[in-house]
Formats: C-alpha cells, structure tokens, sequence
C-alpha cells in the first residue's frame, strides 16, 4: 500500500470496464465514489423523475415512493408506487393506495346512500304501516264477525219470539175447542 491516492473520472461503464482496479485509486463514475473495487457513494437517489441518461447501479425513488435501478439498458422496478387518489382509468393499478386515498373513493362512492340511522327509520315506518295495516284489518274482521254474530242473535231471537207467539196463540184455539170436547165428557159426569 502506498501514500499515494489516485483520482479516476468517467463513466460508470468504463469503470466497469476495468478488470483489475487499483485499491489505491478513487474512481468517480456518473455520480459514484469506488476505492478500488468497493462503492464508497450513495446508491439511492430522490428525484422527482427518471433520469434520461441513469447511472447504472443507483436507485431511483420517485415522488410516489417507486423505486427503480438502472441496470445499464433498462430500469426495473424495486418497489412500486403509491397513489394517493383513486382514478377510473388503468394506469394506476400496478401501484398500492394510501389509505388516504381508499376512505376518499370509498367516501366519495358511498355519497348518496344511506347510513344506518336512516335505513332504521325506514324500518319503523313500514313497521308502523304494517301494524297499522293489520289493526285496521283486524278491526274490520272483528266487526264483521260482531255484526254478523249480532245479525245471528237477532234473527235467532226474532225466530224464538214468533215461535212464542205462535205458540201462545196455538193453546188458545186449543182451549176453545176443547170445552166443545169436553163437553160430552162433562154431560157424562153430570149423568
């Protein structure tokens, strides 16, 4: 080991390209601090959009909290996005939600239904209808079954009483042809 450091510029694919790297050379490559073969620099990186020419080996997180890494001809996602409001469109699924963002679109879906104290109102009123309902047909049934057990009872008294009648003026034609019955049974016993 010597005293000596030495200083390395360029990119991260020409420091790639080194196959036997100085333990004793710090190589700075798009953004990357190596001493030697070992990365000294930061490997995460916050911006607010991907790069258009990354370094490879960093990863990028995005304002949504998506993470990707460059591997030197593509990005490929670490972590996926948040989102922080529920859309209709498609471009989102890939990405979890905030709970923010649920109890908003559930908030916002449930606009217009009811909650449960007016679905108990609802309830006790047609329960009201209902007994109401069934009172008022109770009660017809139960004065029409009155008037008729009353339109029985007169007509059974009416019966009975022209049944007494007839049978009041029935002993009556008895008793007066009776005497003229008896009335040889009579000269009989006068004999």
């Amino acid at each position: 080991m010597n005293n000596i450091i030495n200083f390395s510029f360029g990119t991260l694919e020409k420091y790639n390209a080194i196959l036997t790297k100085d333990n004793d050379t710090l190589y700075f490559a798009d953004g990357q601090i190596f001493k030697g073969d070992k990365a000294y620099s930061q490997k995460v990186m916050k911006v607010t959009s991907l790069p258009t020419t990354p370094s490879q080996g960093i990863i990028y997180v995005l304002d949504d909290y998506s993470a990707k890494i460059y591997t030197g001809t593509d990005y490929v996602d670490l972590a996926v996005g948040t989102v922080s409001v529920i859309g209709e469109t498609t471009e989102n699924d890939g990405k979890v939600i905030t709970q923010a963002a649920l109890k908003a679109y559930i908030t916002e879906k449930l606009k217009g239904v009811e909650g449960s104290e007016a679905i108990q109102a609802k309830i006790d009123a047609a329960k009201d209808a209902a007994i109401k309902t069934a009172t008022e047909t109770a009660s017809e049934d139960a004065t029409k079954k009155v008037n008729e057990a009353k339109a029985k009872v007169l007509a059974e008294k009416k019966a009975a009483e022209e049944a007494a009648k007839a049978a009041a003026e029935a002993p009556a034609e008895e008793a007066t042809e009776a005497p003229a019955e008896e009335a040889p049974a009579a000269e009989a016993a006068a004999e």
